[in-house]
């Protein structure tokens, strides 16, 4: 598992300039599945590569270099990666070091190269799906990343001295990221998030996601958690930003719109019985306090009705000061036992909620302890209708208040079905349930029954496009297709 320097470890299979590699199947290599490097135009078709990396990480199923800086090669590499079908791997982190420990990749252009061509390629249940790092005018076409539990597509230039990501273009990708849950009541839930793209440009900023820098065309995000999701993780040398589709849209206006065929639950809640006391504004604020500072500067609280994702009335609150807050009236808790938070909030614009539990009198501090655990963000964009569910559990037995205020000023959000309650026990789901990927080998067609997905007869699927899939399943040579269980008990 250490990183850093693996020695002369290298790939199962590796080729300098003009290699042809084509038709393998690679299973279980300790590092790399294939590696690649030179300009003289590698060729890399129609391989299978399954359950690499299994000791090393900083790794891939197809892995180039193209450095030390200040050596590379100042052609494009003029590589063809296509067809190739990489499937299963994740960091193994057991006596890990170093600072990428956690990165296995399906297909990693790493230290400046540059040129290759990445088109029709399935990559399926790895850490993350396709990765740039440092590389310039490479296309990644046409490629379908399913179940990735990290990021599907990450372009990363993480240099400072110059921009050594440019020309780079992501088109036509469809990107299926999975989320996931762990933990045991009476422990809170844990979540996993992943996300369909992860960009870092340590020079350019976020002005790097531009022509000329890397650019994000037409990619399809299925969305199997449903809207209420983190879709992407944008940063500079000094800045981040986490994206709902919205958000990644509009710093993207070619992107293709986001998609969810089916929506699938992580977890199901028991809960006790109601704390807040009209957490749907139907009585407009007569049970509720607030501090508006700011009122000559536009801050603003509004009971207001019709308004997108509301239900009735919905408290409409426009920030223009950090100490803005809107307070519940008082319910009691106990300390260390397990809660949820939740409410719906309608976007104006770009903005972060910020929610607290304060005790109920002074010093007014949170009894929060640590941070909450969501699946969903804080953070929306215009147009967005999120529901937030946090679990927390109180460091003390006292009475407290909900506190709602907003990280960002200025920026017009609704807030509706406000919720703190006793969480009592959950249960968790496993994707097997609910999503299912299937292959034909590439020389003969397959036929595909439940039993192949371990699903029960009789059961309802449809495809990534939403379109009913009947089964037995005639599958194409070469052709893979992603499942969703139409039916599940999982499905919301």
């Amino acid at each position: 598992g250490t990183i850093d320097f693996a020695g002369m470890t290298d790939a199962a299979i590796g080729a300098g300039a003009g290699g042809v590699i084509t038709g393998n199947d690679i299973q279980r290599s300790a590092f790399l599945g294939i590696r690649f490097r030179g300009t003289g135009g590698t060729t890399i078709v129609n391989n299978d590569i399954g359950s690499y990396c299994l000791r090393l990480s900083d790794c891939a199923g197809i892995y180039t270099w193209n450095g030390p800086k200040g050596s590379q090669k100042t052609v494009d590499q003029a590589s063809l990666l296509e067809n190739n079908r990489i499937t299963d791997a994740s960091a193994n982190l057991e006596g890990a070091t170093g600072g990428a420990m956690d990165i296995v990749a399906g297909i990693y252009l790493d230290d400046y190269s540059q040129g290759s061509v990445v088109k029709n390629n399935m990559i399926k249940g790895t850490s993350m799906g396709i990765y740039i790092h440092n590389g310039s005018r490479h296309s990644i076409l046409d490629n379908k990343v399913w179940l990735t539990t990290k990021t599907a597509l990450w372009a990363n230039m993480s240099e400072n001295d110059a921009d050594y990501m440019t020309g780079n273009v992501f088109s036509g990708n469809e990107l299926a990221p999975v989320s996931s849950a762990s933990g045991t009541y009476p422990e809170l839930p844990k979540f996993n998030v992943s996300h369909a793209v992860w960009f870092k440009n340590n020079v350019a900023g976020f002005d790097g996601l531009a022509a000329g820098g890397t650019q994000f065309v037409n990619n399809r995000i299925i969305q199997l958690h449903g809207s209420s999701i983190e879709t992407a993780w944008v940063r500079s040398a000094s800045q981040y930003m986490y994206l709902t589709a919205n958000g990644w849209r509009g710093l993207n206006p070619t992107e293709g719109a986001a998609t969810s065929p089916a929506v699938f639950q992580l977890y199901k809640a028991t809960l006790g019985p109601e704390l807040v006391n009209d957490g749907g504004f139907d009585a407009g604020f007569s049970v509720w306090g607030n501090t508006i500072a700011n009122l000559s500067l536009g801050g603003s609280l509004q009971a207001v009705n019709g308004l997108n994702g509301c239900s009735g009335l919905c408290a409409l609150f426009n920030a223009t000061s950090t100490s803005d807050t809107l307070s519940s009236q008082g319910f009691n808790m106990s300390g260390g036992v397990p809660y949820v938070m939740g409410f719906t909030s309608s976007y104006g614009g770009t903005a972060r909620i910020r929610p607290w539990v304060a005790r109920n009198g002074t010093p007014w501090d949170s009894v929060l302890d640590g941070a909450l655990s969501a699946l969903t963000p804080l953070t929306g964009s215009n147009g967005d209708v999120m529901r937030y569910e946090g679990f927390f559990k109180p460091t003390t037995t006292t009475s407290t208040k909900l506190m709602l205020q907003m990280a960002t000023m200025g920026v017009p959000i609704g807030i509706d079905s406000v919720s703190v309650r006793q969480l009592t026990g959950y249960s968790l789901s496993n994707k097997a349930e609910w999503v299912a990927t299937v292959s034909a080998s590439r020389d003969s067609a397959r036929t595909i029954n439940y039993s192949d997905i371990g699903w029960p007869a009789g059961t309802a699927v449809v495809d990534a496009d939403g379109a009913v899939v009947n089964f037995p399943l005639q599958l194409p040579a070469g052709q893979s297709k992603l499942l969703l269980r139409a039916d599940s008990a999982w499905r919301r």
